[in-house]
């Protein structure tokens, strides 16, 4: 039996009451599965398109062929230029949406805090009532009670005239 089972009694999950949380670092700081981040294996290793060690000659047909495929290289370059952009202004646009729903998280747990702590206040101050409410109860009691019995005594005194 833990400590909190002890002190409160229960195998109650909701011992945030008492100071205690789920919130773990590698849950927090692993919240994106496939994030770049310090420990992302990234792959170094680029597929440069030609690489020429020698010197080397070449006739007009070879060098007319070597330009149509650089120009095509260098459009595809661009496309695939076009699609990193893309998809980095949705990676900004998912980041703008997650910020914005972690705020809304917190305003929403700061909001259920503040009511709980309106929600403890009320019970301490109706906890505080519970004497006085009992010495009024008792009070109205005794005081039937005690008219009750002159009520009594009134009604025998005027029943045997």
């Amino acid at each position: 039996m833990g400590i909190m089972t002890s002190w409160t009694g229960s195998k109650s999950s909701k011992v945030s009451h008492y100071g205690g949380h789920a919130l773990r670092t590698s849950n927090v700081l692993d919240g994106v599965s496939d994030a770049i981040n310090p420990t992302t294996a990234v792959n170094w290793q680029t597929n440069n398109p030609t690489v020429r060690h020698e010197l080397t000659t070449a006739t007009i047909a070879e060098a007319d062929q070597a330009e149509r495929e650089a120009a095509a290289f260098d459009a595809a370059v661009d496309n695939g230029c076009r699609v990193l952009k893309a998809e980095a202004k949705r990676q900004q646009a998912h980041a703008k949406l997650v910020k914005g729903h972690r705020q809304y998280l917190g305003a929403t747990a700061q909001s259920h805090f503040e009511v709980a702590s309106a929600n403890r206040g009320l019970a301490g101050k109706l906890h505080g009532l519970r004497e006085s409410y009992a010495q009024l109860g008792y009070s109205l009691d005794r005081k039937e009670v005690t008219v009750n019995q002159k009520v009594e005594m009134i009604a025998n005194k005027y029943r045997g005239v």
